[in-house]
């Protein structure tokens, strides 16, 4: 059923369509900005093209093979599916800009289609869908201007297009402004991590002094074998890359486990994984994870004082660039993915650490302050995410409609 004041259309024939070229770098002739698929990145518009590639044609690019202010560019082809009719929205253009033969530019016929509006439809689950069914019910391998020029689309008229666009307008700039704050909550966490931790600024109410100590005597493993259990359950935890933390990953029958080594670990105990070691996967466990299951491809550790180290000092600690190379120092290998992890050069490492437990204790107290305020930063940028996401879903469909001046309302009636 068509929805009042809304008109259906093929994208065909109220836009048009053009494939990019294929450039090849040459020593002389026109030098100009290219927009390819990695220019994509997660951008839903192109506003700065300070970062784009500068190559030199062959010849003068045409007028007809530039973008102009109101363009739509399509990923055509990538190696990456996912990727394939994504969508990015140029507002301005100011200068001589060209694009990949990887893309197909959609110019839409403005007296119809606003094309800010057209950028928020192009990413609309009503759009997408025929994209990547490609008409034929099977996802596609590349685009093309035929599909594109197939997909049937509902419109408004062009005041409620406008009042659409600047609602969805007004919740993007809404999600920049959170993302920019959340980066800069990052960023303020990582530099108190290089402060607080190695002793470059002091919490000023202790003032014992810091010692070097090996990393060995701070840390002592511990292996707690497990009776093996076929019809058993074991939920099992990952540490994930970056100091990600650590996860469950999977909770499988004993059956299903093809080696049958498993240890017990539990909350505030320290997990460092052989295999990936070198690339920050290190974690302590969460009273969430406490009591599952590591494979014997992971080291599990304990305090080996807890009267004089905090195992959370030492969590915060492997989460430094410090600790991803003294991790490196104690690998060897021809390449970084197949490196062995050598635990006594490791426990030889020397790290800097408060005789105060207590100032061990006020330093991951900070921390950890200040990692709160990034999971709830986190989730509040999430849910605005999401709540768009239901917002175009039903203001592109007409299921929820803007409410318009009676004059144009009147006008347009």
């Amino acid at each position: 059923m068509l929805l009042k004041g809304w008109d259906d259309y093929l994208l065909g024939d109220i836009a048009t369509f053009r494939n990019g070229l294929n450039f090849t770098k040459s020593d002389s002739g026109e030098v100009v900005k290219i927009v390819g698929v990695a220019d994509f990145k997660a951008r839903t518009k192109l506003e700065n093209t300070k970062e784009l590639e500068s190559i030199q044609v062959a010849s003068k690019v045409r007028d007809l093979d530039l973008l102009a202010s109101g363009d739509l560019l399509f990923v055509r082809s990538n190696g990456n599916k996912e990727l394939i009719g994504r969508c990015l929205y140029f507002p301005h253009v100011s200068e001589r800009l060209s694009f990949s033969g990887f893309t197909i530019r959609g110019r839409v016929d403005a007296s119809v289609l606003e094309p800010e509006f057209a950028s928020y439809l192009m990413r609309s689950k009503v759009v997408t869908d025929q994209i990547f069914l490609g008409g034929s019910g099977t996802n596609i391998s590349n685009l093309s201007q035929e599909i594109l020029s197939n997909i049937e689309v509902k419109i408004p008229a062009l005041p409620e297009q406008r009042r659409i666009s600047k609602v969805l307008n007004t919740w993007d700039q809404a999600i920049i402004i959170a993302e920019h704050l959340l980066a800069n909550s990052r960023k303020q966490k990582r530099g108190l991590m290089n402060e607080l931790l190695f002793g470059r600024t002091k919490i000023q109410r202790f003032s014992a002094p810091w010692a070097q100590v090996q990393i060995g005597e701070v840390l002592k493993e511990v292996k707690r074998r497990v009776e093996w259990d076929d019809k058993a359950l074991y939920p099992l935890i990952s540490v994930r890359r970056r100091s990600g933390g650590a996860v469950h990953r999977e909770t499988l029958l004993g059956s299903e486990i093809l080696t049958k080594k498993l240890n017990h670990a539990y909350t505030g105990e320290f997990l460092i994984s052989k295999m990936q070691v070198v690339h920050g996967a290190m974690a302590v466990v969460p009273n969430c994870l406490n009591g599952m299951y590591v494979s014997d491809s992971y080291l599990v550790f304990q305090s080996s004082d807890e009267s004089r180290y905090n195992i959370h000092f030492i969590g915060w600690l492997s989460a430094t660039q410090w600790m991803y190379r003294a991790a490196l120092r104690s690998s060897y290998g021809v390449h970084i993915e197949k490196m062995t992890f050598d635990l006594g050069m490791f426990f030889g490492e020397r790290i800097r650490i408060p005789t105060d437990i207590k100032e061990q204790q006020a330093i991951c107290n900070v921390l950890n302050d200040a990692q709160s305020e990034i999971d709830a930063a986190e989730r509040h940028l999430e849910k605005m995410k999401v709540e768009k996401a239901a917002m175009m879903a039903q203001l592109l469909t007409g299921k929820r409609r803007v409410r318009l001046p009676p004059a144009i309302t009147e006008a347009h009636a």
